[in-house]
């Protein structure tokens, strides 16, 4: 393909300015580049230091969670031990019917009134 003078004359200035486009619009793609880099590592921060950072309610809630859980093993230990003392004195109290202590006529719990 052979190209015109006229063509010719027109071209060779234009080729300085697409080159200085082309410098620019890669040099526009690098900056764009980095600011989103920037941008990124800015979120990945925040989000960090909201993972990491506790709010003071937070950290109450969470106390007063793990003290629930202490005392509702405790509570649950009492009540186990309160239900095995209560069928040790039924069995005594069944035993001691079986061995005639106790009359039939007369009750063994009295009531005081005042």
């Amino acid at each position: 393909m052979t190209i015109n003078t006229v063509d010719m004359q027109v071209l060779v200035p234009r080729v300085g300015e697409v080159g200085k486009v082309n410098r620019m619009t890669q040099g526009q793609q690098q900056t764009d580049q980095q600011i989103m880099n920037q941008l990124i590592h800015e979120n990945l921060k925040r989000k960090e230091s909201t993972v990491n950072s506790m709010l003071p309610t937070d950290s109450k809630k969470v106390q007063v969670d793990d003290e629930n859980k202490k005392n509702g093993k405790k509570d649950k230990e009492d009540k186990k031990e309160n239900e095995m003392d209560i069928n040790i004195k039924e069995k005594q109290d069944e035993q001691d019917n079986k061995d005639g202590k106790y009359d039939s006529k007369t009750g063994r719990y009295f009531d005081i009134k005042v």
